[in-house]
């Protein structure tokens, strides 16, 4: 899809060079037919019986058109099982008899049962040889999404920390040569939708403007600033904890005094929105509590003091606070006391408490699926843990430096995306692969700033867009599951410097401007609207293949007694963004009407006489001076009589 029509291997004195020859072209959207012709399969007509008993066949021809394409068939993942696309050891079976941190539960199972169970579901899924996450070379070349490389919505986490007491068959007993392997890298020119992507502040109407006391000592990883579709929350200076709500559709000036707001009675470390209740928001204090607040639904009237409730459990200052992904009422908080406590808001309770930091945790992320949370802490580890099954982790790696860094789930859970500081200072971005995270797949170093890079994940365009506090610059890169993974795109650049930036759900984006993305920024005195767009020549059609149908997932699958319950997997619902009187780019039909070339090498030219060559020059010539037969202009005109000329 990219034009290349070849690829050699060169051979050097120490090295061999892959050369690519691209046919360029003004766009590579559409399959050029006219550049490939169907070529001979891979796959040998004959056997060596057939062709001994003198029969005779041709090489099949595929074509190369990735729509139309055959598939292919291949080994299933070892870490998945034929049906369900679910790690090998079940969450069940994951359970420590020991000793258990306070506040974790577990289900008790034998150690028979376990083993048993176990080697039952290997064997059916290495036997079944259907299902798996592999992605053939042919393919890899042509995958266009991310989505083409994951045929599961399961998150493909390792079991690999065995319990004292049970044992576990775990899946590294899998012989390197059952595993699949990866095609290899592709070197060309790779071409992206959105290596142009434009970031453009939104006109001055839609801002919310003299915000006084913007709260500048809330941590990095936090930014003291948090927004949902309907309104955000910003840390405010001052004693007691103040915190602004500010309705978005009341946008403009605010008034100098007199504005309502929260009151926490202890200064503020972290907040967030609930991402299924617009009126319901956690604030995380360094008195080592968690306020829940639930706002009016015409916004803020007083100043208020009364919370919905309390949550007290951490010993220390609580450093960061996140809702879960699926459940509702489920909130995960990680404090000072190096500890990571999952609680029940319906009843206040602490569900799990999870152990293994040896120092602060930076910061906390949950998979898409809600079953896996990862952590990255100051002791340059990386963690995964299954809160349900184990307070421990269940892998973990190294991660990187001290300073501090966040973590985030990216390629429908089979990767992790970090950001992070090196050892000479300098801010880097790192790709984990969840199923070794020993080290990075790909690691990029950006600039020199002590602020830490927070990462948003949009995982219908599968970018990542960074920014820190106190930058004026947004990186935006594309994760992919091929090397190099990490492809930079079109950054954005203030004119001022941000305290932070929030994202919207992908509904409030204008699909027909190809808008993909909005966030709103928000800087000293100010919450400027940032839209982020794709240029395109055809505008007023949907631009389908920049707007798949995109997740719900601001809709909860689960109550917390469900997921606490373990309750079985389920999906969320997918929403087209397609509006219904637009239609869609691919839609369009195609010109039948084909184009002329503009020479045909393969028409013999004709030889021609001296007539038909003078006749062709005279054309040419009449063409050039407009000749024409009829009379000219000045025969028209009366001329003078000769006697005028005597005078």
């Amino acid at each position: 899809m990219n034009g290349e029509v070849n690829r050699l291997l060169l051979l050097s004195q120490k090295a061999i060079l892959p050369l690519s020859y691209i046919v360029p072209r003004k766009s590579y959207r559409d399959f050029h037919v006219d550049l490939f012709p169907e070529t001979a399969w891979d796959e040998p007509a004959l056997t060596a019986d057939q062709w001994l008993a003198h029969e005779n066949q041709t090489v099949r021809k595929q074509s190369l058109n990735p729509a139309t394409r055959q598939k292919r068939t291949y080994k299933p993942s070892p870490f998945q099982t034929a049906d369900k696309g679910v790690p090998f050891v079940s969450d069940e079976l994951q359970h420590h008899d020991g000793e258990h941190c306070q506040g974790h539960s577990g289900i008790e199972v034998t150690q028979a049962q376990a083993v048993e169970t176990n080697v039952k579901d290997t064997s059916q899924a290495i036997a079944s040889g259907v299902g798996g996450a592999v992605v053939g070379s042919s393919e890899q070349r042509d995958a266009a999404t991310v989505k083409e490389f994951s045929s599961s919505s399961e998150s493909p986490v390792k079991e690999l920390k065995a319990t004292s007491q049970s044992t576990i068959l775990q899946t590294d007993q899998i012989s390197n040569s059952e595993k699949p392997r990866k095609a290899p890298a592709w070197t060309g020119v790779r071409l992206s939708k959105f290596k142009n992507l434009q970031g453009n502040t939104m006109h001055r109407s839609e801002h919310i403007e003299n915000i006084r006391g913007v709260d500048h000592t809330v941590g990095g990883e936090s930014g003291g600033f948090s927004a949902n579709k309907e309104r955000v929350a910003v840390a405010l200076a001052g004693p007691g904890g103040i915190i602004g709500v500010y309705e978005l559709s009341s946008r403009g000036r605010l008034p100098d005094t007199g504005i309502p707001v929260i009151e926490n009675g202890s200064c503020v470390t972290d907040l967030a929105w609930d991402p299924y209740d617009n009126r319901r928001l956690a604030v995380a204090c360094d008195d080592a509590k968690i306020r829940i607040w639930i706002i009016p639904e015409q916004g803020l009237v007083e100043t208020t003091t009364e919370t919905s409730s309390c949550l007290k459990g951490h010993t220390e200052k609580i450093y960061l606070i996140r809702w879960h992904p699926v459940a509702a009422d489920i909130l995960s908080s990680a404090s000072y006391d190096m500890t990571i406590r999952i609680w029940n808001i319906a009843d206040q309770q602490v569900k799990f408490t999870l152990c293994g930091h040896t120092d602060q945790v930076f910061s906390l992320a949950w998979s898409l699926d809600g079953k896996y949370c990862a952590t990255l802490c100051k002791d340059q580890r990386l963690r995964v843990y299954n809160p349900r099954s184990q307070p421990e982790p269940i892998n973990e790696g190294s991660g990187p430096g001290g300073r501090g860094g966040h973590i985030s789930w990216v390629l429908d859970g089979w990767y992790l995306f970090v950001s992070g500081f090196s050892k000479t200072s300098e801010r880097q971005i790192s790709l984990y692969s969840v199923e070794d995270l020993a080290s990075p797949v790909a690691s990029i170093g950006l600039d020199v700033s002590p602020s830490i890079l927070v990462p948003y994940y949009d995982e219908d365009s599968a970018t990542v867009f960074l920014t820190g506090k106190g930058d004026t610059t947004v990186f935006a890169f594309e994760v992919t599951a091929e090397s190099p993974y990490l492809y930079q795109l079109a950054s954005y650049h203030a004119s001022n410097p941000h305290q932070g930036l929030a994202f919207l759900p992908k509904p409030v984006c204008d699909v027909m401007t190809t808008e993909f993305a909005r966030a709103l920024r928000l800087t000293q005195t100010t919450i400027e609207p940032v839209s982020f767009t794709v240029p395109r020549t055809k505008m007023q059609y949907f631009q389908d293949d920049l707007f798949p149908d995109t997740r719900v997932w601001w809709e909860s699958l689960f109550t917390a007694e469900q997921w606490l319950n373990r309750a079985a997997p389920r999906q969320h619902r997918r929403l087209s963004l397609k509006p219904a009187a637009a239609q869609a780019l691919s839609e369009i039909p195609k010109p039948t009407a084909p184009r002329k070339p503009k020479y045909d090498s393969g028409r013999e030219l004709e030889e021609k006489t001296e007539e038909q060559k003078k006749e062709e020059l005279i054309q040419a010539m009449n063409s050039k001076l407009q000749f024409q037969d009829g009379a000219l202009p000045q025969d028209d005109c009366q001329g003078a009589e000769s006697d005028e000329w005597s005078d």
